[in-house]
């Protein structure tokens, strides 16, 4: 397991998370006017927030349904046991697949919740129903096709601004 240091984010490094998630593609100057600091005092903030791990990495958000994708399959998983290479198969099964864009190991009576961004039922048929199902550990799978969108905010949201200081792990590299 590796060792995590504590990096204190005060209010500024919080207004500045909460504006880089929802646009990093802004300038450092306009970046620093939104949340009220200097244009320097910006960027050491962000080369600090990288450094520690904070800020993982930046992305671009695309539209699905203006690049051709309209289903979105939620699936759970159980899994039949927990022999560690069955499942490190199934994990690299399922990072093989480029329509999986999430997957997560959960707690209660599934063991994984995955998303997958597809094209078609077809290929919700080739990808959940056989790939995935095919797998020996696999006991059951569960998918749900999300119809319409309520709301989309990947992202954490730093609210309480009485905040003084908000102590966040950082990773060592």
């Amino acid at each position: 397991m590796k060792s995590q240091n504590v990096v204190t984010l005060d209010r500024l490094d919080r207004k500045l998370l909460n504006e880089l998630q929802k646009d990093a593609g802004r300038s450092n100057k306009e970046l620093a006017t939104v949340v009220g600091t200097s244009p320097a005092s910006c960027l050491r903030r962000i080369r600090r927030l990288k450094e520690a791990g904070i800020i993982a990495s930046e992305i671009a958000i695309i539209e699905p349904l203006k690049t051709g994708r309209r289903v979105l399959a939620i699936t759970t998983i159980q899994l039949r046991g927990h022999q560690v290479k069955e499942r490190e198969d199934l994990v690299r099964l399922i990072n093989s697949l480029h329509w999986i864009t999430q997957c997560y190991m959960i707690t209660g009576g599934e063991d994984m919740l995955i998303l997958a961004d597809l094209e078609s039922l077809e290929d919700f048929e080739d990808v959940i129903a056989r790939k995935l199902s095919d797998c020996p550990i696999v006991a059951k799978i569960t998918t749900s096709i999300a119809y319409k969108t309520i709301k989309f905010a990947p992202y954490i949201q730093f609210e309480d601004e009485s905040w003084d200081e908000l102590p966040a792990h950082a990773s060592t590299r």
